[in-house]
């Protein structure tokens, strides 16, 4: 039974997932609910076919994972971990067909720099290079020379690592602005190829390709595409995915290689890296079949995710991110002797403060989300937005608040400038202003 629901649940969300991504292709005002179903086929649905075509993982090199073993091959798990993200996919799917049809064909856009943080040229420059300003100012540049040994980079201070990565994730979204506010040119592709090779550099980790590849497609396809784009585009998909897959590979066995670099050790590193069916599965077996709580008390995690400005000297007991929990139970430690942390997603963290109920608060509160980010008018908001979702489903959130510091921003120019410009002087001297737009600034 749990094969034939398996089965059922690959086919209905490639389905899926094939009409979201022709629909972001095709429609410049598609749903942004379709990335989402993307993320949720790649991260939820992939991995089950790879059950099938590879095998389960085994985990025998990252042995802390063993713990994953038991709920990956219980047949009633797997009947409910296929229903729920069945379901899940399905109600988005719906609701961004409805969108497409109904609402899609009024949606008037703005333009990228449509009263921005980022059309201010100097401001825009400083937060492209802003990383690598930080990392000189840091005095670890040394450290930097060589890639992807974090341990050392951040060895004497963790601060470092996350305000590097939120100055990272920042850059990108700058640079991408650039690109894609100002005329195309030829010189861009070359400085594109140096900007990323930088980047995944001073990131060095994977996952960064994936956040500059999201990003690269939203305002790609924002912009809409001519059919020879569309063409093009649907043949460099394959490319790209397989150039990651190809990356990931190098970078386990020869940047940070693991103990045992056997293909079965990779490819259950590379289930780690990309699937979250292991920590839902893993968190029904905890919460739904054995009945123990993983979190604090019911909705403690998420207060935590919402309140994360809230100084913990203000709120002594406010609890730890989700990630925290979750890491503990799994190596069976306190939440004080955790080693490093296991990547969480949405719909695995609303089973773990709501039980039962969170089979109907995950796919209904992610459908609202959606809807939300829908109703954002503006390019840039509906990016930010979008990768924030995907940061849900995917990621600790914490590198990604640098993305909510910029959506406030940006919201609070909106408002400023409704009417005026916005000029900053500084010793009697124009510096730059904010806000000097046309009618032609609306798509």
């Amino acid at each position: 039974m749990s094969d034939i629901l398996d089965i059922f649940m690959i086919c209905v969300c490639f389905i899926c997932a094939v009409h979201s991504l022709n629909a972001i292709i095709k429609n410049k005002t598609a749903s942004a609910t379709h990335f989402i179903v993307l993320v949720l086929f790649i991260t939820c649905c992939f991995p089950i076919f790879c059950n099938y075509a590879i095998g389960y993982p085994e985990y025998k090199t990252i042995y802390w994972y063993q713990v994953f073993r038991s709920s990956m091959h219980d047949g009633t798990i797997s009947i409910i971990y296929d229903i729920y993200i069945a379901l899940t996919v399905v109600v988005l799917e719906f609701y961004a067909v409805y969108y497409d049809r109904v609402r899609s064909p009024y949606v008037v856009r703005s333009n990228i720099a449509y009263k921005s943080l980022l059309q201010n040229k100097g401001l825009r420059y400083l937060a492209i290079l802003s990383p690598a300003i930080y990392i000189l100012l840091s005095g670890n540049l040394s450290y930097f020379l060589v890639y992807g040994v974090r341990s050392s980079r951040y060895a004497t201070d963790s601060s470092i690592g996350r305000i590097t990565s939120m100055l990272i994730l920042l850059s990108i979204y700058a640079y991408f602005f650039e690109i894609f506010s100002t005329p195309p040119k030829k010189s861009k592709i070359f400085f594109s190829c140096l900007y990323i090779f930088a980047i995944a550099w001073l990131q060095g980790k994977r996952f960064i390709l994936v956040i500059i590849g999201a990003v690269f497609l939203f305002f790609y396809t924002r912009n809409g595409l001519t059919l020879r784009q569309q063409r093009n585009l649907r043949k460099m998909l394959p490319i790209v995915a397989v150039g990651i897959i190809i990356f990931s590979y190098w970078y386990l066995v020869y940047v940070r290689p693991m103990s045992n670099s056997s293909i079965d050790s990779i490819y259950d590193m590379l289930r780690v890296d990309l699937g979250r069916d292991d920590v839902i599965k893993y968190v029904i077996e905890k919460t739904i079949i054995n009945r123990e709580q993983i979190v604090p008390y019911a909705g403690s995690t998420f207060l935590s995710t919402f309140l994360f400005f809230v100084p913990r000297a203000i709120w002594p007991t406010k609890p730890y991110p989700h990630y925290v929990y979750l890491t503990a139970s799994i190596l069976n430690l306190s939440i004080m002797d955790i080693p490093a942390g296991t990547t969480p997603s949405w719909l695995e963290m609303s089973i773990a403060n709501f039980g039962e109920f969170g089979f109907i608060f995950g796919p209904v509160s992610l459908l609202l989300l959606c809807i939300a980010v829908d109703r954002l008018k503006e390019t840039t908001f509906q990016l930010i937005a979008v990768v924030l979702v995907c940061a849900l489903l995917t990621q600790n959130i914490d590198a990604y608040l640098t993305f909510v510091v910029v959506f406030v921003l940006q919201l609070l120019i909106r408002k400023i400038t409704a009417r005026h410009k916005l000029v900053v002087l500084f010793a009697g001297k124009k510096l730059f202003s904010l806000g000097d737009y046309t009618d032609d600034d609306v798509l």
